[in-house]
């Protein structure tokens, strides 16, 4: 064991220790529920889990992640299920540590730090498949620039062979979530980037030529068609931008869909991130590259968006801000340390010693914190989720009611198989049906109208919402049931 070794042990284990779920997300519920549906009844088309939009198009782009998931509980429980996105989401920052210039010590420090600034998404989400095929192709997009520039009389064969492992990648990313266009679109920017850099001329140090860049663009266009070998055809290519065009995500009003917020200690390492990649491009004495300063802006400017793409910006972010801090002390002292450019002295054997107790130490943590954090995971399911609720309303009949619950609840009670008034499926209720929801979430002016509307007889909610007490004050409801998590109001019945 050395010192250069013991650096990636280090970041392994940090990994790790962030990555071990303690909460269970709200959609784990249902993708779990639908795994289990797709493997007894068939993929859906039309919704099957509420009683608001009964038979509504439902296109299930994440399916096999939820099959994989379903079959991953079924033999190891929650604690399979952590593991395995926890594995994904480790394999992913590895996999952009290995993208990285300035290994071990500077890669170290800097996909640290963009683990924490992904920190806040990471979950057993299907989400996480996204920042591991981004990594992979960011990777060898990078291994293809690196070879090209070494060998740029290839073959188009050649080329080919070492381009073909994307579109591959990209037909089951395209049946693991609609994000499968993030490997198009990074594609398509080198492409974009090394064009321009080319046209600089020579202070442009473009690694590819023409030949290169259409090697890359051809790939991108291998990969739209490989994409089409998914269930739902080319309706999957249409279905992220209709997302990203509706009404509740620019409004924020899914929180996750918002720009976050840098007054919360959460949004952070994200501003550290961006000053870390602004301050190592102000010091870089050469030609930023072009590609590089698209890859930074682009996916820092969907950061800045909404929530949901701060994680990958910290994947596609951490090589170019490496690249950028190694060019920086190119013309300091520095630099050959800190990049693990001069030969490593031989360790003394009382290092060794010190070193291999430091990973066995680190390594017996992050076991005992992952055994501590899937406690914790047990535990947060009775005091996030309503189960004590569920179980009352099962045992007085009222999940044969129309209820309605909280969007954060909806999967639990699609887990629980009580038909939902709506779930984490935001799309599938479409906007208007989620402005009828936000009124009488809020209690804003007719808030009774979307009750009536779906004859809701049951209202399971927060226990201290304003909702419960305008329902209370109404005279109309009884509260049925109430504990430290949910309050369950009954509209009596002639």
């Amino acid at each position: 064991m050395t010192i250069r070794r013991l650096f990636p042990f280090i970041l392994g284990c940090l990994l790790f220790i962030l990555a071990v779920p303690t909460t269970p997300d709200p959609d784990m519920w249902w993708h779990l529920k639908t795994g289990e549906r797709i493997l007894t009844v068939g993929l859906p088309r039309v919704d099957v889990f509420s009683h608001t939009v009964p038979g509504a198009p439902w296109l299930a782009h994440e399916w096999l992640v939820d099959v994989l998931m379903w079959t991953v509980y079924g033999v190891a429980g929650f604690r399979g299920l952590g593991l395995l996105f926890a594995v994904v989401i480790v394999s992913a920052f590895f996999v952009t540590y290995l993208s990285c210039d300035g290994r071990p010590y500077v890669a170290c420090f800097v996909v640290s730090l963009a683990a924490l600034v992904a920190f806040g998404a990471f979950g057993i989400r299907a989400q996480m498949f996204n920042l591991l095929f981004l990594s992979v192709f960011a990777l060898r997009i990078e291994r293809f620039k690196d070879n090209y520039s070494a060998q740029p009389g290839s073959s188009p064969r050649t080329l080919a062979r070492q381009l073909m492992l994307l579109p591959v990648l990209t037909a089951i990313w395209a049946n693991c979530h609609s994000g499968f266009m993030l490997g198009v679109g990074l594609l398509l920017l080198h492409v974009v980037g090394e064009g321009i850099q080319l046209r600089l001329g020579p202070q442009g140090e473009s690694r590819l030529d023409w030949r290169g860049i259409r090697a890359l663009a051809l790939t991108a266009a291998a990969c739209l068609v490989a994409a089409l070998v998914n269930p739902h055809g080319v309706g999957l290519f249409t279905y992220s931008f209709e997302t990203l065009g509706a009404r509740y995500v620019a409004n924020g009003w899914v929180i996750e869909w918002a720009s976050p917020s840098f007054h919360d200690v959460t949004g952070w390492p994200f501003a550290a991130m961006l000053a870390l990649g602004a301050a190592a491009w102000a010091f870089d004495r050469s030609r930023a590259q072009v590609t590089d300063a698209l890859l930074f802006i682009g996916f820092g400017a969907a950061g800045l968006y909404s929530a949901r793409h701060v994680s990958l910006f910290a994947v596609a972010s951490a090589p170019v801000v490496c690249r950028a801090i190694v060019r920086g002390l190119s013309a300091t002292q520095l630099h050959a340390e800190l990049t693990g450019a001069v030969p490593e002295p031989v360790p003394s054997p009382f290092r060794r010693v010190l070193y291999w107790t430091l990973a066995a130490g680190l390594g017996v943590l992050a076991v005992v914190h992952a055994d501590f954090a899937f406690q914790a995971f047990d535990r947060s399911i009775a005091t996030k989720f309503p189960v004590a609720a569920v179980d009352f309303m099962e045992r007085e009949g009222l999940t044969n009611r129309h209820v309605y619950n909280n969007y954060g609840w909806g999967g639990y009670l699609v887990w629980r198989g009580v038909p939902t008034f709506i779930d984490g499926r935001a799309d599938v209720y479409g906007d208007e049906f989620i402005r009828k929801f936000v009124k009488a979430h809020f209690g804003r002016e007719d808030w009774r109208v979307p009750l009536d509307e779906y004859s809701v007889e049951c209202v399971l909610i927060v226990r201290d919402s304003r909702l419960r007490t305008l329902l209370l004050e109404s005279g109309g409801w009884r509260e049925a049931y109430r504990d430290g998590v949910a309050s369950v109001l009954v509209r009596p019945t002639d």
